[in-house]
């Protein structure tokens, strides 16, 4: 939504104790993005705009054009390039299809814990009462002024620009009049407001939501591109553990298979293997080459390295997988397995401390994660084994 940003600076002149502090404001256009409530929460919401999903039917595009900051094997293009004849343009405006990435798209946002949010109707009725203490006769006809040709419905974004060198109570003062004419901010405690400043961040920003172009996000191209690779099964996935857990020339050959594979019918394995082996994989160097940081980017959240001996790291992994719709009897036995033996096994298994015995084969699970298991339930194998290895 397109907006102005409001700095609310100090000035200050004299020296102590005798120092006088006027307030100055500034403004420039800007995008409101939306409230991230808390330091890493924005980093998940998803900023590119909606594009083609797996099922996009590449050989009906000839050029694609690449934005900056994508995770995209270009090895994976040119099989893409030699199997289905498309190419890469370095003219945006003459491609027929645009690759971007969120990495792209959120490093153009900014994210500021000096940001207030108010609407252009609240910040007017506060300003037409009498007697607002910090607020000149001045600032508040630069304010005015500035919102003359908002929509009294719209969002104005105020930010407190005292730099990081001035002195605390300048900041303290700025702070006081943002708060006198933002009463209800609506950010809160640890929220910081989301806005694209600067004309070239936003003319880029509405040149790519705004688009005619079809959109395709590098992660769904990466699957695209790998859709005619092995698809890993049991038996992959063995041979592929056997080998994380082997040399690094191994471990790299096992990474290769799993970034080259069809990862849209692999995802259930691929998940486990980063589940189980992310921390080994980051000592490996091809954790950071282009081909594996695209996999890397859709499966380091499977990575739960913590709680081992929680059921609520394995509960939550299930979960995931029952949302992506790709829980597998293997896969669920194995992790059933798995969670006795860590978290109940030391008291209710056959030499547990408790008078109370169970035995894995008895765990049953919900039924929100039991109706997307891909295959009928009652498959579910019962021998004491974790038939996957791991």
């Amino acid at each position: 939504m397109k907006t102005i940003l409001i700095k609310f600076g100090m000035t200050q002149t004299g020296e102590r104790p005798d120092v006088v502090y006027t307030p100055y404001v500034d403004s420039e256009p800007a995008i409101y993005v939306g409230i991230s409530h808390g330091y890493n929460s924005h980093i998940e919401e998803k900023h590119t705009p909606n594009g083609e999903d797996e099922n996009f039917d590449i050989t009906s595009i000839s050029t694609y054009y690449r934005f900056p900051k994508l995770n995209l094997s270009r090895d994976k293009m040119s099989l893409l390039k030699e199997s289905k004849g498309i190419r890469k343009v370095l003219d945006r405006d003459k491609a027929d299809l645009w690759v971007v990435s969120d990495k792209y798209m959120k490093s153009l946002i900014n994210f500021n814990y000096r940001t207030s949010l108010s609407s252009v109707q609240l910040l007017r009725n506060t300003l037409a009462k009498e007697n607002l203490k910090l607020v000149s006769n001045e600032i508040r006809l630069q304010l005015l002024d500035m919102c003359k040709d908002l929509d009294s419905s719209q969002e104005v974004i105020l930010l407190n620009n005292i730099g990081y060198t001035s002195h605390s109570d300048s900041e303290t003062k700025v702070n006081e009049l943002i708060s006198i004419l933002c009463p209800n901010d609506s950010t809160g405690w640890n929220s910081y407001v989301g806005f694209i400043q600067g004309s070239v961040s936003i003319a880029e920003w509405e040149s790519i939501t705004y688009s005619n172009k079809i959109i395709i996000e590098d992660k769904v191209m990466n699957n695209i591109a790998s859709n005619d690779s092995i698809t890993i099964d049991n038996e992959t996935y063995g041979s592929i553990v056997k080998m994380i857990k082997g040399s690094q020339e191994d471990r790299s050959m096992a990474m290769s298979t799993m970034a080259n594979c069809n990862i849209t019918k692999s995802i259930g394995y691929l998940a486990l293997l980063f589940f189980h082996f992310n921390n080994d994989m980051k000592t490996n160097p091809s954790y950071n080459h282009v081909a594996f940081k695209s996999l890397k980017d859709q499966f380091t959240k499977y990575a739960i390295e913590y709680n081992y001996n929680s059921e609520g790291r394995y509960s939550h992994f299930v979960e995931m997988l029952a949302r992506e719709d790709v829980l597998s009897i293997e896969i669920l036995n194995h992790i059933t397995h798995l969670m006795f033996e860590r978290c109940l096994g030391h008291a209710f298994g056959d030499k547990g401390s408790s008078v109370f015995r169970l035995k894995s084969v008895d765990i049953d699970i919900v039924d929100k994660c039991k109706v997307k298991i891909k295959e009928p339930y009652d498959m579910l194998i019962t021998s004491p084994t974790y038939a996957l290895p791991f």
